[in-house]
């Protein structure tokens, strides 16, 4: 819970015991050390599968892109946000960006806010 008020730095409170529960099932798997383990220690620009970098995910996208970025993420920063908005417009994807009032998880932490953004962005794109 400690570790997850930091990711939920705008509603903290949305740490509850089902939070917790539901991410210390997947936890218990006896595979989930190696897993924790890949996803910390490959870099950012550094995907496991060339690919699938978000430079090449992006050159590939054939529809409008939402980005709903908690601004508040202590680990996926704001500017990392401003990066890939920036290279999808160089790309000519049609990108919009909410900056939602949250952290990490901005679906689960304000839900209201990435719902009405999800809302908006759809009366606009389709």
């Amino acid at each position: 819970q400690q570790v997850l008020r930091q990711v939920y730095p705008t509603y903290p409170d949305r740490c509850d015991d089902d939070l917790i529960a539901s991410i210390e099932y997947p936890a218990r798997d006896p595979k989930a050390p190696d897993v924790f383990y890949k996803i910390v220690t490959r870099g950012a620009n550094a995907p496991t599968d060339p690919a699938r970098s978000i430079d090449v995910l992006l050159k590939n996208l054939k529809v409008p892109l939402l980005l709903c970025w908690g601004e508040s993420d202590p680990w996926i920063v704001s500017s990392i946000g401003d990066r890939v908005e920036s290279l999808a417009k160089s790309l000519d994807v049609a990108v919009t960006r909410a900056s939602i009032e949250a952290g990490h998880c901005p679906m689960d932490e304000n839900p209201a806010q990435v719902n009405a953004a999800l809302l908006g962005w759809m009366e606009t794109s389709v």
